[in-house]
């Protein structure tokens, strides 16, 4: 009978650690590459739990990419938005109106820059998380 208990407790103690230390889905997902695509509240954090129709997504990975994709897209007037690797974006105000809109993702940007030990500081892309 204790036995039976403690292998219960333990499968269940194993079942949320794996549950909880799950990754999140992309909150992005497009029909064709990086194209026609969605965006949604995926962390659940907020209640909006719409779905964005986006036209295009972009992935930069430099500073240099990100300044060089916000240019064009002003170039063209297009509308951006920008939605975090995580998904802590509530859609409506993400949403880059509809087919001509441009989403720009930080999952790329996700490199630390400067690490200062003497000062105990870090610079890190906006895309880095957290562990």
């Amino acid at each position: 009978m204790m036995r039976e208990q403690v292998l219960k407790s333990t499968l269940t103690f194993l079942f949320m650690c794996g549950v909880i230390s799950t990754p999140l889905e992309d909150p992005i997902r497009c029909s064709s590459k990086n194209k026609n695509c969605t965006t949604t509240n995926t962390y659940g954090m907020f209640p909006d739990r719409s779905i964005c129709r986006v036209g295009e997504v972009m992935y930069p990975s430099t500073e240099e990419e990100l300044v060089s994709i916000v240019a064009s897209a002003t170039k063209n007037n297009r509308k951006v938005k920008v939605a975090t690797r995580f998904s802590h974006s509530i859609p409506k105000l993400v949403c880059p109106n509809g087919e001509n809109g441009l989403l720009i993702s930080t999952k790329n940007l996700n490199k630390i820059l400067k690490i200062n030990a003497e000062k105990r500081t870090m610079t890190v892309q906006s895309g880095m998380s957290l562990r």
